[in-house]
């Protein structure tokens, strides 16, 4: 990234100071000169609100479903390793 990591910090300051978080990253932009990250789209969302009510990845049912097919690990996406994080 261009200035390195802590060039996002001056950025979403104001947003954190207003109740927001950073939710999702999308839409890079490189330039062309080195590949250098150069651009990118962020979505906001209020920190108590209904986006971050909660942290689990999958429900109970999807859980079970992993490693067999049409589950989360289904095409090597890492299978199981995001489920003890979620029940920790």
């Amino acid at each position: 990234m261009i200035g390195g990591p802590t060039a996002l910090r001056p950025g979403c300051e104001d947003e954190g100071n207003y109740g927001f978080v950073a939710y999702d990253i999308f839409g890079f932009l490189y330039r062309p000169l080195d590949n250098a990250l150069a651009q990118t789209d962020m979505i906001f969302v209020r920190e108590n609100g209904p986006f971050r009510a909660t942290h689990i990845f999958a429900t109970p049912e999807q859980r079970k479903n992993d490693g067999v097919e049409g589950g989360f690990a289904a095409g090597g996406c890492g299978a199981g390793k995001w489920q003890s994080a979620v029940e920790s």
